[in-house]
């Protein structure tokens, strides 16, 4: 009785995930070419979902009488309660649908292989009130459709810099219908692109046409998405560490999330590249979608010294290390970097430049483009000084500060 039960529990989720699966081709229905083509969806602060117009015809996100389109974002909480031929429905721990999951009502004309970027805005103050907003300054250049992070709780007081603030970009979107729009950020985040459409003269249907980090099925079919981090293409910890860039070959969206992630660099439709820190640098990625071949030059020859054939950056011995490196740089489109240090426990006390440390530049496309330098230290002058904040040390899972 048991092995027959079971057998009809596999018939019935595979009978489900077919439902979900072929849902987004719909008979006598053209889906829209627009995909999620890259995502940063690591914290609230700094989460940005790129969405691409693949098709060969624009498509008018704005609500109207025929269609309009919302990108989804869900958290930990989001748990699939029905599957149909119309609709995929969502609550969070068996509440009501609306306000629990984040909605942005997508305006603007997205023209054949334009990308739109969508992130949050979040003015808020921090504990030290430096006047710094909490969200990427760079990609608030980029952007195009932003998100107001609710700052009714702040504590610290609002920051009064309109210059920070999204660049007059809008970023308080109306709904059309009861709910929040809100972009979900965190480390098991997923999104999704929901398509509402006139099915003929008078009845109207939807469809989710793409998805990210959000179906997986069987593992949670029925169940909490939970807190558990999936690997993509092979990345273990890929949403916590890395930003994700689609393949320029996907021509359409895809509903099977355990496909579409892969199980390795050659499997997946995803391309996983370190992630920045900085607040005020984006990667030429954001906002591009394509092949691209990496295209550098360095901006200050006289302060950094690049050797191709040795593959070496000689620097001055007070460069900080991480992002600040690739301000010496004019990258091309479709670029992004990463700085790994040396280790070194011996000098380890301060953030600048080690000679061992790598700099590498990467390059997306249907592969990934990657170029490795490594950093030389030049000996600093007997009267250069200059005074560096020092690092804090965990010494035997106790925080200490080197003094």
């Amino acid at each position: 009785m048991r092995k027959i039960y079971l057998l009809f529990l596999m018939v019935f989720m595979a009978i489900q995930f077919n439902a979900l699966a072929e849902r987004i081709n719909i008979p006598g229905v053209k889906i829209p070419g627009l995909i999620i083509s890259e995502v940063r969806p690591d914290s609230e602060a700094t989460a940005y979902v790129e969405l691409t117009n693949v098709g060969t015809t624009p498509i008018n996100l704005s609500k109207s009488a025929d269609e309009y389109f919302v990108l989804h974002s869900v958290h930990y909480n989001t748990r699939i309660v029905a599957v149909s031929d119309s609709i995929i429905s969502f609550n969070r721990l068996n509440t009501a649908v609306n306000g629990t999951i984040g909605k942005v009502y997508l305006k603007g004309i997205l023209q054949p292989g334009e990308s739109f970027v969508v992130a949050t805005a979040w003015d808020a103050n921090d504990t030290r009130r430096t006047g710094i907003p909490r969200h990427n300054t760079a990609i608030a250049m980029i952007g195009k459709q932003f998100v107001h992070k609710n700052e009714s709780t702040n504590t610290y007081g609002w920051i009064n810099q309109p210059a920070w603030q999204c660049f007059g970009k809008d970023s308080v979107s109306a709904s059309y219908e009861s709910g929040i729009e809100e972009l979900k950020g965190e480390p098991s985040a997923g999104y999704l692109i929901q398509w509402h459409f006139k099915k003929d003269s008078v009845a109207v249907d939807s469809t989710y046409i793409d998805q990210f980090n959000f179906f997986h099925f069987p593992e949670l079919n029925g169940q909490l998405k939970g807190n558990q981090i999936f690997p993509i293409a092979g990345v273990d910890d890929a949403m916590t560490t890395s930003v994700m860039v689609r393949k320029a070959n996907v021509a359409k969206g895809n509903l099977k999330w355990d496909q579409s992630r892969g199980t390795d660099a050659t499997t997946s439709e995803w391309l996983v590249i370190p992630k920045n820190t900085s607040k005020k640098d984006a990667y030429t990625t954001v906002g591009n979608h394509g092949v691209y071949n990496l295209n550098y030059t360095v901006n200050k020859p006289s302060i950094v010294l690049l050797n191709e054939t040795a593959k070496t950056i000689s620097v001055p011995w007070e460069l900080v290390r991480g992002d600040s490196l690739s301000h010496y740089f004019n990258l091309g489109k479709g670029m992004s970097w990463s700085y790994d240090y040396n280790d070194s426990f011996e000098d380890s006390s301060s953030y600048i430049a080690k000679t061992g440390d790598k700099f590498s530049l990467y390059a997306v496309g249907n592969t990934l483009k990657k170029i490795d330098f490594t950093l030389q230290v030049r000996v600093p002058k007997p009267y250069d000084a200059m005074v560096f904040p020092k690092r804090r040390l965990l010494f035997g899972q106790k925080l200490v500060w080197i003094r």
